[in-house]
């Protein structure tokens, strides 16, 4: 077969790069010999509901292999009619000499696109769903580990490169079905992107990117509200992603609407660290100097009967492992909020005379910094009144009466209910 003239670029949205090769599994080597039925006569010319001619194969690859895959004409039918007229007006009509014709793309930075409409064609999904294939994310330590839809956000997690590489490929089958009028492949395309890959920091850039302007052109109302509401919940690992500073100045201006979404993501961040400053700065008490132990030398001015008051009344609690609550006594009353933090095994002073702002199952504590918190009361231990060294509660001593108005029972008690008084014989001894 003879290809006279160049083969035109399927797509041009600014997301493809040089021709992908091919991957293990699509391949299949097309023949126009092969065209032909089995039994040496040609298949009837098949033609859409728009009386479009419907080649036999629709022939297309990589540069390296310009004709290494084909769509049957018996999935090709399936395409509406005006996607059909768009792919046939990039390629060649080719006569097959059997009264038949294929189109012949040759080599085609939409080789990956074509696969997977080839695939939806034949069984309504493509890669990586259909045949799966591992979506991977990496951690802050390195390690790798697969992604479900039901992981959950962390910070300083990314996709490894092979994943990311497929989103990309995902990206540009949004914007070829959009460029080719395959409305139904486009709405399929654009709920992969929402729900089926990771979409952490990289992925919403690449998405505000490329394909923002497409999907408010096309009032994709859905991915519109996706990418925003990812841009805000991964504001922080965006504005750090090194591209971002340089679509934002080629968006701004010409009312152009992702630079108003970019310019957005920056101020919120800016104020962020604005307001995280000012309460570091203003706001946070600096932790109090550790005081050295009393020792036996030094009055404890009451602080054992303070200790054993706690103690008795269940306010020294342990928490039982990492949690939150709401911070209270912030600015501008109660809000509810998680900025009260705790770690396992830490010590935390309950009040129980204050009552709960978030239920009847919650506490008031105070930690070592004076932070007071409201906290889920089955997160804590309550340290028992016996110090877990004796059955009970300890004591600090009975104090004894002044030797003055000390009694005791004599002999003659139960005479009219009279008691004896006695003088201490221990003048300075305060305790018994």
């Amino acid at each position: 077969m003879e290809n006279s003239g160049a083969v035109p670029k399927v797509e041009s949205n600014g997301i493809y790069g040089t021709a992908a090769e091919g991957a293990n599994g699509h391949s299949e080597p097309t023949k126009t010999s092969a065209l032909v039925a089995s039994n040496g006569e040609a298949p009837e010319k098949a033609t859409t509901s728009s009386s479009i001619e419907v080649p036999v194969a629709l022939l297309f690859g990589t540069q390296d292999s310009p004709d290494e895959y084909n769509i049957p004409g018996r999935q090709l039918e399936k395409l509406p009619p005006e996607c059909l007229a768009k792919i046939l007006e990039e390629g060649q009509t080719l006569n097959t000499g059997t009264g038949l014709s294929v189109c012949r793309l040759g080599a085609t930075e939409s080789v990956e696109s074509l696969l997977r409409v080839k695939q939806y064609l034949a069984h309504g999904d493509y890669l990586p769903f259909k045949p799966s294939m591992p979506l991977q994310i990496v951690d802050a330590a390195g390690s790798v580990s697969e992604w479900s839809s039901l992981s959950t956000r962390a910070d300083n997690v990314h996709t490894t490169d092979a994943t990311f590489d497929l989103f990309v490929k995902e990206m540009k089958l949004y914007a070829f079905a959009a460029d080719h009028s395959h409305t139904e492949l486009r709405e399929f395309s654009s709920k992969k992107l929402r729900t089926g890959y990771p979409v952490l920091a990289m992925e919403t850039l690449a998405l505000l990117e490329h394909l923002y302007i497409l999907a408010e052109i096309l009032q994709d109302q859905e991915l519109l509200t996706f990418m925003k509401e990812s841009s805000e919940r991964h504001r922080d690992g965006l504005i750090r992603q090194p591209r971002f500073l340089t679509i934002l100045r080629q968006s701004v201006g010409h009312h152009n609407p992702l630079g108003q979404v970019l310019l957005e993501v920056q101020i919120a961040a800016s104020q962020q660290q604005q307001v995280e400053l000012f309460l570091e700065r203003q706001l946070i008490k600096p932790e109090p100097q550790a005081q050295p132990l009393s020792i036996v030398t030094q009055p404890t001015d009451g602080l054992l009967a303070q200790i054993h008051e706690v103690l008795i009344k269940e306010r020294l609690v342990v928490a039982k492992r990492d949690g939150y609550g709401t911070l209270l006594g912030q600015p501008g009353g109660y809000v509810r909020n998680r900025d009260f933090t705790f770690g396992e095994n830490e010590l935390l002073l309950a009040d129980y005379s204050k009552e709960p702002f978030n239920g009847r199952k919650n506490i008031t504590v105070e930690n070592a910094k004076g932070q007071r918190g409201d906290i889920l009361g089955s997160l804590v231990w309550a340290v028992p009144a016996g110090l877990g060294t004796v059955q009970g509660s300890t004591h600090i001593g009975k104090p004894a009466p002044d030797r003055e108005t000390r009694t005791f029972e004599s002999p003659t008690t139960g005479y009219h209910g009279h008691y004896a008084r006695s003088r201490s014989r221990s003048p300075t001894r305060r305790y018994m």
